[in-house]
């Protein structure tokens, strides 16, 4: 089966084509960023479209949809198909602003309520009923979660290319071995998988919507809470950009997050699947950094290697906190 790479004439030439058949004229799409998809948005639709052929990721995604509380707020889907092996699908446009715009812009009592709500709207995710979705979402996140030796292979890459110390190794193996150690034993739910700024909107100081669900999975709750609190607690200054920056306003906003995830992680072995998340997700992102790379390119500076860093250092890095 091939997963050809749409370019982006082509890409663009389908995606004018959908938006003719629903009246619209392409020439008025704005884009909007994303990863594993193409999006334009014109004449209150969103068209989603994905940038691999024979991936039905986004049909699935529309399946799942029929299952999500009123309360996620999911767009209406207008229509789902596939365009020369390329999947898509058209929802209407939900109005406000991605909250990864608006975040570095609000102050922090405002970014509390805004943490609070996304974790809201992700318990109601997690209340879906796991009978009813089984056969439409999988059980492994978009990252390797479960193969040992991919992921010793990956560490060792990391090493041999003086990424990583071997210390630093060590301990983030220690972190893998207690993560699968509790792995069988987490209670499955459906977690959104990749909650980030990127994938929520934001209008009038509220979450009006949890968006892209492609990479929906069953999994322990503590995969989303990673994002969640990666959001506040990794080690990037843009998360604590704000017009009042003061370590005061950081420390609420962290105590705002702990308050909400302790009641997650206080039961046994809470605090490693989170650890292991966290270190599973870096790898997959360092190993993706590298792809795209040129010999002399400074790691040092990539977001990922960062975390994965802190990670490794010992004592909980960044999340040490929760330890």
């Amino acid at each position: 089966m091939s997963f050809a790479q749409g370019d982006q004439a082509q890409l663009k030439i389908i995606a004018a084509d959908l938006f003719s058949q629903k009246g619209v004229d392409f020439a008025t799409a704005k884009k909007a960023g994303g990863w594993t998809n193409e999006i334009w948005i014109a004449d209150g639709l969103v068209l989603r479209l994905s940038k691999r052929q024979n991936n039905d990721r986004l049909r699935r995604e529309i399946q799942l949809a029929s299952f999500l509380p009123l309360e996620v707020g999911y767009p209406t889907v207008v229509d789902v198909g596939v365009a020369e092996g390329f999947e898509w699908c058209i929802l209407k446009e939900i109005p406000g602003s991605n909250l990864g715009d608006a975040w570095p812009k609000l102050d922090w009592d405002a970014r509390i309520r805004i943490i609070r709500q996304i974790w809201q709207r992700a318990e109601a995710v997690h209340a879906v009923d796991i009978g009813s979705v089984s056969d439409i979402v999988g059980t492994e996140p978009w990252y390797n979660a479960t193969d040992r030796k991919k992921t010793d292979a990956s560490l060792s890459l990391f090493v041999q290319r003086r990424i990583l110390s071997r210390a630093q190794n060590s301990v983030l193996w220690e972190i893998l071995r207690d993560y699968w150690k509790y792995l069988p034993d987490g209670s499955r739910v459906l977690n959104h998988g990749d909650i980030t700024t990127e994938n929520i909107i934001y209008r009038s100081g509220r979450v009006v919507s949890l968006l892209d669900f492609e990479h929906a999975t069953l999994a322990p709750i503590e995969l989303d809470l990673c994002n969640c609190i990666k959001m506040v607690f990794e080690p990037d200054a843009r998360d604590n950009t704000s017009p009042d920056s003061s370590s005061l306003g950081v420390k609420r906003l962290q105590d705002a997050v702990i308050d909400l995830a302790l009641p997650v992680l206080n039961h046994t072995g809470g605090r490693q699947l989170l650890m292991g998340y966290a270190v599973l997700k870096e790898i997959r992102h360092l190993e993706d950094c590298l792809l795209d790379a040129g010999e002399d390119a400074d790691f040092t500076q990539w977001q990922p290697y960062q975390r994965l860093a802190s990670l490794g250092s010992g004592h909980g890095g960044y999340l040490g906190c929760f330890f």
